[in-house]
Order: structure tokens, then C-alpha cells, then sequence
């Protein structure tokens, strides 16, 4: 994963990152936690959760 650079773009002040997917859900300490249902590329990043459906 390259680090974020704040100068290098794609336009100034706008730092791209890898994508990876979560989801908003009641938490254990706070009201709404994020839970990670998939780490897509990000290295080191942990599913903490499944997918919750209403």
C-alpha cells in the first residue's frame, strides 16, 4: 500500500487510499461502531465483523 501524500494528488490536498469495505453498527463502547465486513487491499487490516441486514 503506498502511503497517503497530501502533494502528489490526483489534485493538491487530496490523499488517495486503498479501498476496503465496512459498515456501521452497534457498538460494545460507542452508540455506532465500524465494523470491517472485507480488508480488500489494505495490508493489516482485520475482518471485525459480518454483514447485517435489516
Amino acid at each position: 500500500m503506498t502511503p497517503w501524500t497530501w502533494t502528489r494528488g490526483p489534485v493538491p490536498d487530496i490523499a488517495t487510499v486503498a479501498p476496503a469495505g465496512g459498515q456501521w453498527q452497534p457498538g460494545t463502547r460507542h452508540d455506532d461502531e465500524l465494523a470491517i465486513l472485507t480488508p480488500g487491499q489494505v495490508d493489516g487490516l482485520s475482518v471485525t465483523g459480518d454483514l447485517v441486514t435489516a
